[in-house]
């Protein structure tokens, strides 16, 4: 894939163009992990911040939903903003905690993510997607950087996982509640 992307470069391809299916060739890139392609195509100044066309996830908050650290480094070294969102709100950050990706997460609050953005369709913060998704080594590392989030209620009910969580859920009440046994023991530990 590399030494296509860098054919493509040398031949002045268009690299922002959308595919008959909505996602760029930088959308592929990054959702896919594949830094030398993300290299190449930053080599050219291709358009990172172009949204994919169903969900508007950019290709870093496609990064970070599969954990491609080391992508969405590159990525926000390049000048996407570290806070991006998608169309439903969700930071790239959010992202990387629902689905348990604890380097992406220690990266993008070492570039200075905001720990304290909620959700703003239900309310919820990181904490509450990473003890709703069961993933302790995200909740430790939340617990360590930012305590405070264990006693941020979520503001708003919405349905995820399943089940409903109400309004007013506390992250440990979610773990609870969702059968997150390792998450609640972390989130235990601290009371």
């Amino acid at each position: 894939h590399a030494g296509i992307a860098t054919q493509l470069v040398r031949a002045k391809a268009n690299c922002d163009l959308l595919s008959a299916h909505g996602p760029s060739p930088c959308f592929h890139a990054a959702q896919r992990g594949n830094s030398a392609v993300v290299d190449a195509l930053l080599s050219v100044k291709a358009n990172f911040r172009q949204p994919r066309s169903d969900d508007g996830a950019s290709p870093c908050l496609a990064a970070a939903q599969h954990g491609f650290a080391d992508v969405v480094c590159r990525l926000v070294r390049a000048g996407v903003h570290v806070d991006e969102v998608c169309s439903a709100g969700l930071s790239m950050c959010a992202r990387a905690a629902m689905d348990g990706y604890t380097v992406t997460v220690k990266w993008l609050l070492d570039a200075k993510a905001d720990v304290n953005k909620l959700w703003a369709r239900a309310g919820w913060s990181l904490m509450i997607f990473a003890a709703g998704g069961g993933h302790a080594k995200v909740v430790e590392l939340l617990v360590e950087r930012a305590p405070h989030l264990c006693a941020v209620p979520t503001t708003g009910g919405f349905t995820h996982w399943g089940q409903h969580i109400p309004r007013g859920s506390l992250p440990i009440q979610v773990a609870e509640m969702l059968g997150r046994e390792e998450a609640f023991n972390v989130l235990a530990s601290r009371l």
